[in-house]
């Protein structure tokens, strides 16, 4: 029985570590986050990296460029995936409000 109890109470906490999000950097500036964020959220799944090693991640597009989420920061590259449209605050020179 006291097993059915924690298999219980880690089917109920699962989502909330499935959902807690990649790995970030420390010492990234808040907008560089919230753009990760954003990507994480909204952004398009997509295996990227060199050939022999691929890693999954999220993009949007940018014009003819396309914009990847790592741990480490954000990337900017040349894909020819069709993502969703980065929206504008990602381009604003001034950080966002919250």
């Amino acid at each position: 029985m006291k097993s059915l109890g924690l298999l219980l109470v880690l089917c109920t906490l699962a989502p909330a570590f499935l959902h807690a999000g990649l790995p970030t950097e420390p010492g990234l500036d808040a907008l560089t986050l919230k753009k990760m964020r954003w990507l994480e959220r909204f952004g398009t799944p997509i295996r990227a990296g060199s050939p022999d090693h691929k890693v999954q991640t999220f993009g949007c597009n940018h014009g003819d460029q396309v914009l990847l989420r790592h741990q480490w920061g954000l990337e900017q590259t040349w894909l020819q995936e069709h993502l969703v449209e980065c929206p504008a605050f990602f381009f604003d020179l001034q950080p966002p409000e919250d």
